[in-house]
């Protein structure tokens, strides 16, 4: 008896660790996400502070 409580012990730590892992995974693909939409913003206003910038130019030449 003792032997197959071992057992579903060790069993429901082994899902726990999965499921912490999951978690871990699923997290990282936010911050990732995240992280790209932020780059994303960058580069347009980037882009758009470089039209403005161009539009100047050609307005004061």
């Amino acid at each position: 008896m003792n032997a197959i409580q071992n057992g579903i012990l060790q069993w429901n730590q082994s899902i726990t660790g999965l499921e912490n892992d999951k978690l871990s995974y699923l997290n990282g693909i936010e911050q990732t996400k995240a992280q790209w939409l932020a780059n994303k913003q960058l580069i347009a206003n980037a882009q758009s502070q470089m039209r403005n910038a161009l539009q100047s130019t050609i307005t004061n030449i």
